[in-house]
C-alpha cells in the first residue's frame, strides 16, 4: 500500500515510528512526518545542516547532523537543544534508551541526557570509515559493529547520577 509520494523522500530514508506517525530526514529540507494511514507529509522541525538519522520517541525528535545532535519538540518543532558528539565522522548513528541518546560515530560514542543534552564520553574510539555501524543498547550497556575491523563491541553506560549536578 502506497501511503504518499513526496520529492522529501529520499533513497537513503531511514524511518521511525511513534504514535501513528512515521519520521524521516528530508535532506536540507529538514524532518518530514506522515500519519501511518496515509496522506501529506507535514514538515516537522528545520534544520541549518542536513539530518543524518532521525530517531523519534514521546518526549522529541533526535537527530544527528555530526558533529552536532539536536533534540526538537514533537508538538512544537522548536529545538530544545544540541549536543556536541565529535569532529570528522562522516555518520552518527543513534540509539535511545528510556533516559538517554548514544551518538556513534568516528570519534567514539557519547552518552546524551535526553532531558538536558548534557554529553558525556563512554568510547573515544569508534569505527572507521565513512558507512554507518549498527547501534544499539539494553540494559546500560551499548553494543556497535565495526565494519573496518569486522567486530561486535561493547561498554557499559553512565547511570544516571552522572549527569546529575
Amino acid at each position: 500500500m502506497r501511503l504518499a509520494a513526496s520529492p522529501y523522500v529520499d533513497r537513503l530514508a531511514r524511518l521511525s515510528y511513534v504514535d501513528g506517525m512515521l519520521y524521516w530526514s528530508a535532506g536540507a529540507d529538514g524532518i518530514m512526518s506522515l500519519p501511518t494511514g496515509g496522506g501529506i507529509p507535514s514538515l516537522v522541525a528545520t534544520s541549518p545542516v542536513t539530518p543524518l538519522e532521525v530517531i523519534v520517541d514521546e518526549p522529541g525528535i533526535y537527530y544527528s547532523a555530526p558533529p552536532v545532535v539536536t533534540m526538537t519538540s514533537r508538538t512544537t518543532g522548536n529545538e530544545l537543544w544540541d549536543a556536541s558528539i565529535g569532529e570528522g565522522s562522516a555518520y552518527a548513528a543513534l540509539a535511545p534508551d528510556a533516559t538517554s541518546l548514544f551518538v556513534l560515530t568516528r570519534s567514539g560514542i557519547t552518552q546524551v541526557n535526553k532531558a538536558t543534552g548534557y554529553a558525556l564520553k563512554l568510547s573515544l574510539s569508534g569505527p572507521a570509515g565513512d558507512y554507518p555501524p549498527g547501534v544499539t543498547t539494553d540494559a546500560g550497556v551499548v553494543y556497535w559493529s565495526d565494519p573496518s575491523s569486522r567486530e561486535i563491541l561493547s561498554v557499559r553506560a553512565f547511570g544516571p547520577e552522572a549527569f546529575e549536578p
